[in-house]
């Protein structure tokens, strides 16, 4: 549970609709960089194994690619492509962030359930 305060803090930076596309993309980036950091510590006090880090890596970079293809989309002016990946790279890692928050045997298959964004 003491890994979940920083996830949720995080999170509800996403939840607001009168953030511009740039806060969106920060607030997404940072959700994934603070589940690696999460699942890192989780690695290390063995509360999850090496593969089930590997599947939340797994998802991590595929939503950090997202949202690098969000912002390209964003600044060659193709909003609706922007806004589409932003919106999913965001679902994928709060639903990641909720795979995280207990962790169990059943994470890897928690994380695979969310597909790429």
């Amino acid at each position: 549970m003491k890994y979940l305060l920083p996830l949720l803090l995080v999170g509800c930076a996403t939840t607001s609709s009168t953030q511009t596309f740039n806060q969106i993309a920060l607030s997404v980036a940072t959700l994934a960089d603070a589940a690696v950091n999460t699942t890192n510590s989780l690695v290390l006090s063995k509360s999850i194994t090496s593969a089930q880090a590997t599947a939340v890596k797994t998802i991590t970079d595929e939503v950090e690619a997202a949202v690098s293809v969000a912002n390209a989309a964003y600044v060659a002016g193709n909003l609706p492509t922007a806004n589409a990946k932003i919106a999913a790279a965001s679902a994928a890692i709060i639903a990641a962030q909720a795979c995280i928050a207990e962790p169990s045997t059943q994470l890897v298959s928690c994380i695979a359930a969310i597909g790429a964004p």
